[in-house]
């Protein structure tokens, strides 16, 4: 008797919708000879083992067109897929269906378990075939059938399809090349899309997507090419960041007994003149860390975060860590290294509501200094930049963290770049504006309009606010309307009856940044100096310190331990066009509470 599959992969977050994210880099022959050299002895092609890829025939009185038939078809072609592809792999590489074996060490990423439809593995294949190892993977083909599911276009202007299924598509295949550069080093990877018989294969680096337009895999040897090339390539071509040195098992002893890494992969790396061992990215398995290492692509144009990190600790800015004493992209990203003295928590792991709290004040007291005693705006915050920091023998404390875009005060005119189409190395790419700056679910609903206001102060301090909020929609319309009709916190539903009162208290502050007054009240004067009263307060830290301040002196919320984040249950505010939210709308602040409704 047939079984129904098993269900797709689950819908991914929207990490490419907001903005363009992508560019289309031409012909698939152009994209082959840009990033990938060429390797002799390519084997024999014959397109007809790939038309047993597509070649499907329902069972009787099914229809090809109902969900389980296509899911059905869909998973039909994994094995013929993985055969074809075979005779173009080097020795050793091998492409495994882990479509319904998720990477249980991949949650820390998205909340999702990641499980591309096939993986490729070149001398680190898992010793069971059917499991998706990220940390081992070289690159992924995702499959679908419909052409519909498709998430670029061929189109340089608009590269991106803005419907709901290419944007679940779009959101999926970054999660997964997203989750590779999260735990290796890399400094860029590949990945392969295919609907139905059109491919595209794709390299994502810290800066975007670059995807080629697409071609038939039955009419065309690109993706043999491909995969030959791919396969035969040295580790720098293929992405590795060659920076990390591999230590062998034998050396490096203390500092894997530190690291508490005997049995893990251990690299050395140079950061300045200065060496440090360090282990698996995204771990939280050491048993004494001695710093943290800060591996990241800086946007050119913004000052170098050692400097802004100078710069406020020459002031005694306090809750910020302290460093340790002494291709073509649609951006231009330098990379760069720093290492910090601490490592934290994530905001999101909280003990309680009040503690929560606490952490957003501490970080907004390392705003305010920043602001008062060192002239730097952050200009980045969200709930991601602030980390929970223990101290043995003191009380916890909230750190105010990266300062990639921070400005200074004597800083002057706009840094983000300009909207542009041009011709890099032949092939036609869109570089993106940044018209803001800053994560654009927590930016202030004045700069989520299309056409911003100057950046002011308060537009920090709202993002603040927004830290509690689960907005989904990211329109400036949108965010003023529910905090200028004071209407959210009715819809929120949450457990903590002192979080609630908090932020009633904060949006019945808020509301009045998007107030606009009647006509008939234009003209008294009363009324217009209430107005700007409640505005100018909004653009000092003194009223927002205050009022969390306050709240936090409340005994009784003190010593209750309410339930942590993971276990708030937070209503859902919006629909769109009429649905249920999609996962793939959710940003990553959602992502625990869009599994909840799933």
């Amino acid at each position: 008797m047939d079984t129904p599959p098993n269900e797709d992969a689950p819908a991914h977050l929207k990490m490419a919708s907001l903005e363009p994210y992508s560019s289309v880099g031409g012909h698939s022959s152009r994209f082959l000879t840009e990033y990938l050299p060429q390797y002799p002895d390519l084997p024999n092609i014959n397109n007809e083992t790939f038309m047993e890829v597509t070649h499907y025939k329902p069972g009787p009185e099914r229809s090809l067109n109902s969900p389980w038939e296509l899911r059905r078809k869909e998973q039909c072609m994994y094995n013929p897929m993985i055969t074809a592809l075979r005779p173009f792999l080097k020795e050793g590489w091998e492409i495994v269906d882990t479509s319904n074996s998720p990477d249980p060490h991949s949650t820390f990423f998205t909340d999702h378990q990641v499980k591309p439809d096939l993986t490729v593995y070149s001398d680190k294949e898992p010793s069971n075939k059917n499991r998706c190892r990220v940390c081992d993977m070289e690159t992924f083909i995702e499959l679908k059938l419909a052409s519909s599911a498709d998430p670029f276009t061929d189109d340089a202007e608009k590269p991106e399809k803005d419907s709901a299924d290419a944007r679940d598509t779009r959101g999926q295949l970054v999660t997964y090349l997203n989750a590779m550069q999260a735990t290796q080093h890399r400094t860029h990877s590949f990945g392969v899309f295919i609907a139905h018989r059109t491919c595209r294969p794709l390299r994502h680096t810290h800066s975007g997507i670059v995807v080629t337009t697409g071609f038939d895999y039955t009419k065309s040897d690109h993706l043999q090419t491909f995969f030959w090339r791919l396969s035969h390539a040295v580790p720098a071509i293929r992405g590795t960041d060659t920076t990390f040195q591999l230590v062998p098992c034998c050396d490096a002893v203390k500092a894997r007994v530190l690291l508490n890494a005997e049995n893990e992969t251990l690299w050395r790396v140079l950061v300045g003149e200065r060496s440090f061992y360090v282990a698996a990215p995204f771990t939280r398995s050491h048993h004494y860390p001695k710093c943290l290492l800060k591996d990241t692509w800086r946007l050119d144009g913004y000052h170098r975060e050692d400097e802004v990190y100078q710069r406020l600790h020459d002031k005694n800015v306090c809750n910020i860590p302290r460093q340790l004493p002494s291709g073509h992209s649609i951006r231009k990203h330098t990379h760069y290294r720093i290492v910090l003295d601490v490592i934290g928590e994530p905001l999101v792991d909280f003990e309680s509501t009040h503690a929560m709290v606490q952490y957003v004040l501490n970080a907004l007291e390392a705003h305010y200094d920043a602001v008062k005693q060192a002239g730097v705006e952050h200009r980045d915050m969200s709930v991601g930049n602030i980390i929970i920091v223990r101290n043995s023998g003191s009380p916890p404390l909230g750190y105010l963290i990266d300062w990639e875009l921070a400005e200074f005060s004597e800083d002057k005119g706009a840094r983000a770049c300009e909207k542009m189409v041009g011709a890099i190395h032949g092939m036609k790419i869109l570089i993106q504006p940044a018209f803001f700056q800053g994560t654009r679910q927590f930016m202030s609903a004045r700069l989520c309009r299309e056409s911003p206001p100057p950046r002011t102060l308060g537009d920090d301090l709202e993002s603040f606010a927004l830290f509690l909020l689960p907005f989904e929609r990211t329109d400036g319309t949108y965010k003023a309307k529910i905090l200028r009709d004071n209407t959210l916190v009715a819809t929120l539903h949450l457990d903590s009856r002192y979080l609630e009162g908090l932020l009633a208290d904060l949006l019945d502050g808020y509301r009045w940044r998007y107030i606009e007054m009647l006509r008939r009240d234009q003209g008294q004067s009363n009324k217009l100096e209430e107005l700007m009263r409640q505005q100018r307060q909004l653009e000092t830290h003194d009223w927002l310190m205050t009022l969390l301040r306050d709240g936090l002196k409340d005994e009784a919320w003190k010593v209750v331990r309410d339930p942590s984040r993971k276990e708030q249950k937070v209503a859902a505010m919006v629909q769109r066009d009429g649905r249920r939210r999609r996962k793939s709308d959710c940003s990553e602040y959602e992502a625990n509470i869009c599994q909840q409704e799933a």
